[in-house]
């Protein structure tokens, strides 16, 4: 496959496929000419008194920036004037159709279909640029608006603040806050993947995105299961508060011989001074 790019020295472009690229590589290509002291050549028709070294460099330079498709439309050419002028022809219409295709071009470029801002911008600017050159420009504050209309929704807030702005728009002013916006936006998602990265580690399973207190193999107390035929609500009561309550038993150190009982009902436990008293005694 033949290579789409070229290099001259340190300077290295897209070689012309089409109309597609034309702007872009007729640009490139003056400045390459004019850099390297043949642009002279292209301006005008070589006379007799012309370099012809410089000319033939010159055509030379031309053919080998074009792919195979674009060939044959200089394979006859004789001069670099003669090339330049038959490509200019060729992918720089100046008529109605061409000027209709830029138009809806422009009218259909949107940021939802770009990779990024900057694209975006550039593309506007590029068919802006193209409409300039066949002689039909475009007001640059319509082209800001154009550059605002094929934004996103998220982007309504900034365009409701550049609305109510006293600045008169432009294609400068507008690029640079929505390029100001997108890095703002870059930044903020950066920031948010660092937090969302900083997950907690449970000490219990050694599993990250929760905490030991909310640990799903966290094991609660065990359940004491019904042992024989009785109902639950014939359990010994002994065996639930021996599980769940801890009592502390103070003995006294002086003789009680008082048989008053001193009831409490808001007790939890009940206090006896004579074993000869209780119906039944369990050991704990």
């Amino acid at each position: 496959m033949a290579s789409t790019a070229i290099a001259f020295g340190q300077t290295g472009f897209e070689k012309l496929k089409g109309a597609e690229n034309y702007s872009t590589w007729k640009f490139t290509m003056h400045m390459l000419l004019i850099h390297e002291e043949l642009w002279n050549c292209v301006e005008a028709e070589p006379s007799e008194d012309s370099d012809k070294k410089k000319v033939d460099k010159a055509l030379a330079r031309i053919a080998l920036s074009v792919t195979p498709a674009v060939i044959p439309y200089i394979r006859t050419a004789k001069s670099a004037h003669e090339a330049w002028k038959i490509l200019q022809k060729a992918y720089e219409g100046r008529g109605l159709s061409r000027r209709l295709g830029l138009l809806r071009s422009l009218f259909n470029t949107k940021l939802s279909e770009n990779s990024s801002m900057e694209v975006y911008l550039n593309k506007i600017k590029e068919i802006s640029h193209q409409l300039n050159e066949i002689e039909s420009p475009l007001d640059d504050e319509f082209v800001a608006v154009i550059m605002l209309s094929g934004l996103t929704d998220d982007y309504d807030p900034l365009i409701m603040a550049i609305e109510h702005s006293t600045s008169k728009l432009s294609t400068e002013i507008i690029s640079q806050k929505l390029l100001q916006e997108t890095q703002k936006r870059e930044e903020k998602t950066v920031e948010t993947a660092l937090i969302t990265q900083k997950q907690p580690k449970c000490f219990g399973c050694g599993a990250k995105g929760h905490m030991i207190r909310k640990c799903p193999k966290k094991k609660g107390p065990a359940k004491v299961q019904n042992q024989g035929n009785d109902p639950p609500t014939q359990r010994n009561p002994m065996k639930k508060s021996a599980r769940n309550n801890k009592a502390l038993l103070t003995a006294l150190s002086v003789k009680v011989n008082s048989d008053v009982w001193y009831i409490d009902s808001g007790a939890t436990n009940h206090m006896c001074n004579s074993e000869k008293v209780m119906k039944r005694n369990r050991m704990l």
